[in-house]
């Protein structure tokens, strides 16, 4: 087989696990999903704001981008051993393509597919996730799709209205992880969202971001096994998202994927937020405080 992200499997089961997956809704599809385990990154204390950094980052010559990434896992993935670069797992993969969601904004160039693809198969490389071969049969079908998904306009007196609530709610899932989604989500319920924001500076900081039009990546892993035998079990999910306002999508979402690399396939409590800057070629990463 050909050694590139996509080796799009001649097998008919395989081909219906993509067109089933594809179809699916954007973030709440399945049962839910309850993490356990944590992962680290590299803290830059030395990486603060500068006065620049209050421009519009269109304007800035090497912006600050602000994301977030959570790797959630269900019961079933949890009884997988992960992929570690002495000990790779193999998979074959299909590319959802651009999902839009929310109101369209004109301007942006969601053309990222050849850098995109490149930096998933890095990124899972770099964590012992790796294309499947004829010497290599593949455990793992990893589907992705990427694109935009902005917030709801219109003004509605006493707040939001349903349809504006739900596509908060699911911005928070994907921001935060499915738990901070149903967190988000109670707090609206009991009229306490403002509450709920200020109860420590990371809930603060993953709701404004949930309040964002946002650029996203979401990669799942599914059990190749069970599609064959015509199930779609989903063992993880890595989701990632940052605002998009005064940034394009076909610059940014690659340099998002591999900002998240060390969290592919790797369970997680929580959100990470993160912090890249593109200084001279180069992506610098740090933790977000």
């Amino acid at each position: 087989m050909n050694e590139a992200l996509y080796i799009f499997c001649k097998n008919s089961v395989t081909a219906r696990l993509q067109a089933a997956i594809k179809a699916a809704p954007l973030l709440f599809a399945g049962a839910l999903l309850l993490a356990a385990g944590n992962a680290a990154a590299d803290d830059n204390p030395s990486d603060h704001f500068k006065l620049h950094d209050f421009l519009p980052r269109s304007f800035q010559e090497n912006p600050h981008i602000n994301l977030t990434v959570i790797t959630e896992f269900t019961a079933e993935g949890e009884k997988t051993s992960p992929a570690k670069p002495g000990k790779p797992v193999y998979y074959i993969g299909g590319d959802g393509g651009l999902t839009e969601a929310g109101d369209a904004i004109g301007g942006e160039r969601p053309q990222p597919v050849l850098a995109l693809r490149a930096a998933m198969i890095k990124a899972l490389a770099a964590n012992g996730y790796l294309p499947a071969d004829a010497a290599h049969p593949p455990s793992l079908f990893i589907f992705y799709r990427w694109g935009s998904f902005n917030h709801v306009n219109g003004f509605v007196p006493g707040g939001m209205n349903e349809f504006q609530r739900l596509n908060l709610l699911e911005r928070a899932a994907l921001v935060g992880g499915t738990k901070f989604g149903l967190d988000v989500a109670r707090a609206m319920n009991a009229g306490m969202l403002e509450q709920f924001r200020h109860k420590d500076p990371k809930t603060n900081q993953l709701l404004d971001q949930a309040f964002e039009n946002l650029y996203f990546v979401i990669a799942s892993a599914y059990d190749i096994n069970a599609a064959q035998n015509g199930q779609q079990k989903l063992l993880w999910r890595t989701k990632m998202s940052t605002p998009s306002q005064g940034i394009t999508m076909d610059e940014t979402l690659p340099l998002l994927v591999m900002s998240a690399a060390p969290y592919f396939g790797r369970e997680m409590t929580e959100a990470k937020p993160l912090q890249m800057q593109l200084l001279e070629g180069k992506v610098q990463i740090s933790e977000r405080r």
